[in-house]
């Protein structure tokens, strides 16, 4: 790999930190003052229907996101194509919200739902828009973007809990107004057309590519989903107001270290193996996961000395058990965070059934150990499965690729 290479994934690292540090900073301070609103269990509430929306966005375009990505990374992709695919696959999204509200106007339905389902005409898009500017290589936009997300996100849910709505619909409305105003402040990547051959990327093969990916999105979105819907179902509100808060501060906070690593590095990951640089791909990848492993020490470090200060200074009025939850959820991040790359020659490989095999034989194996154990054994066994399920998944992958080692890709050779 080039110097020049280095550098620049180098910069591009250095500026996702600065678009996950101002939304970081900003999401501890939103659990503490949302808390603070509404109590933890209409937080529960709130949380539950937000992880509602993010399990399906996964699958109305987390299959496109990732073929953007695979597609569409470099500065010299075909970016009318793009722009093309983008309008098509929203107006989609349009249509399956509006069908949704038309059939559950049949039924009782509560406001926080009709609430998400306007989330989830936004929430998508800006979903859209990010994964463009980062396959785009434009990190300077993601982190201006990302940035002034986080602070509406902040301020638009604080100011409508305050002084007109102190309940989870309240903050989700104010979700839905900071992705607005997030969507209509930057000029997406499409909108800059590269030359390229026109109609090389159809939206079938979008699809082929894709659709395991979404579903593998949707089944990582299933975990969180799946975690809220059994606390709920076993305890309450309030207890899964206090798991949810504090997954949340550890979560944001370990991820503005770990995650720019793999935001800068997909990219060119798939830029290399569209030009058939598997060596390329190879060294990407190998030293994208020793510099997670290598930064697992000074984050361990950090938490050893200051996890229960930042919980206390973020929920002051956290509760013993919840504050016991603290190692386990930063180690089974960590592991998820890992997993982010460590699947990275899979997806290469275009092996992406076999990663949405292994990602729902990890979701069941959480699914049976929450069911056997939260009853009896409480919150605490919650992390601990998920970390569980996440090792099951990279054990997987990692034999997996194992197995493939010097099989041909194509043309080419894929050799970590």
């Amino acid at each position: 790999m080039s110097t020049s290479t280095l550098r620049s994934v180098f910069s591009d690292i250095n500026a996702y930190v600065l678009a996950k540090l101002i939304p970081g900073l900003a999401g501890l301070l939103m659990v503490a003052l949302f808390v603070r609103a509404v109590g933890y269990e209409e937080y529960g509430r709130y949380s539950a229907q937000l992880s509602l929306v993010v399990l399906v966005s996964a699958l109305l375009v987390g299959w496109f996101n990732q073929a953007q990505l695979r597609y569409f990374s470099g500065e010299s992709a075909n970016r009318n194509d793009q722009r093309h695919l983008v309008h098509r696959v929203y107006w989609g999204v349009v249509v399956v919200v509006v069908l949704s509200a038309a059939i559950l106007t049949a039924v009782d339905m509560q406001p926080l739902l009709w609430i998400g389902l306007v989330l989830l005409l936004v929430y998508p898009a800006y979903l859209q828009r990010l994964s463009g500017w980062q396959a785009a290589l434009q990190s300077a936009t993601y982190v201006k973007a990302e940035s002034l997300r986080a602070v509406l996100c902040l301020a638009m849910p604080m100011a409508i809990a305050y002084a007109l709505l102190p309940t989870a619909e309240g903050l989700l409305a104010g979700l839905v107004g900071a992705y607005i105003v997030a969507l209509v402040s930057f000029r997406p990547a499409w909108r800059s057309t590269t030359e390229g051959q026109q109609g090389s990327v159809t939206l079938r093969a979008c699809w082929d590519y894709g659709w395991p990916l979404s579903l593998w999105l949707a089944t990582m979105s299933g975990f969180a989903a799946l975690d809220r819907w059994m606390i709920a179902f076993h305890y309450d509100s309030a207890a899964l107001g206090g798991y949810a808060s504090v997954q949340e501060v550890v979560v944001r906070a370990y991820s503005l270290l770990l995650f720019p690593i793999t935001l800068a590095v997909h990219p060119r990951i798939m830029a290399a193996a569209n030009d058939g640089n598997d060596r390329g791909v190879s060294r990407l990848w190998l030293y994208s996961m020793a510099g997670q492993l290598l930064l697992l020490v000074p984050v361990g470090i950090a938490y050893v000395l200051g996890a229960e200060r930042l919980m206390l200074f973020v929920l002051p009025d956290l509760s013993a058990e919840s504050m016991a939850l603290v190692w386990p959820l930063a180690l089974s991040g960590f592991a998820w965070q890992f997993v982010l790359l460590a699947h990275k020659p899979l997806e290469v490989r275009g092996e992406t059934r076999f990663m949405l095999a292994a990602i729902i034989l990890s979701l069941l194996l959480h699914l049976a150990l929450l069911t056997w154990l939260l009853p009896s054994m409480g919150v605490g066994i919650v992390p601990w499965a998920s970390l569980t399920a996440a090792l099951l998944y990279m054990c997987c992958c990692l034999v997996r690729i194992y197995v493939l080692r010097g099989v041909p890709r194509g043309d080419t050779e894929f050799a970590p």
